[in-house]
């Protein structure tokens, strides 16, 4: 166990290196390489030309969002969380028989819901707060 370590080591930091040297490669060079692997991957998973045609939808989408400075991560993390908070609304829906005041009347699903709202708010109301200030 401890020859395994040393070794992944020594050959972690040999390969480190020369990952390191990726950093040096002109944008030109290194948008293209990793938009064509991106494509093949996309195709790989399924066998789908349709894949191909969502992934150039999203990159354009993503091209649009950066350069209007949306955040990109906040659409990201929704993708992700979405549907598994889907699958727990439901199941909370469930669960209490279509009782939708349990959503506000227990304290933590109240804290969430109100952070949430908040986090949605504030905003609007920094902007507010900037305009009346001027």
């Amino acid at each position: 166990m401890f020859l395994s370590t040393v070794f992944l080591i020594v050959i972690g930091l040999v390969i480190s290196y020369y990952c390191a040297k990726i950093i040096t490669i002109p944008t030109k060079i290194l948008v293209p390489v990793i938009m064509v692997f991106s494509v093949i991957g996309t195709y790989a998973v399924r066998n789908y030309v349709f894949d191909i045609y969502v992934t150039l939808i999203f990159s354009i989408i993503g091209y649009f969002m950066i350069k209007y400075d949306y955040p990109v991560i906040a659409v990201i993390l929704g993708i992700i969380l979405g549907p598994i908070a889907d699958v727990e609304l439901l199941k909370t829906y469930q669960r209490f028989a279509g009782e939708w005041s349990v959503l506000f009347t227990r304290p933590i699903s109240l804290i969430l819901f109100i952070l949430s709202a908040f986090g949605v708010l504030l905003p609007y109301f920094l902007k507010w707060y900037k305009k009346r200030n001027r």
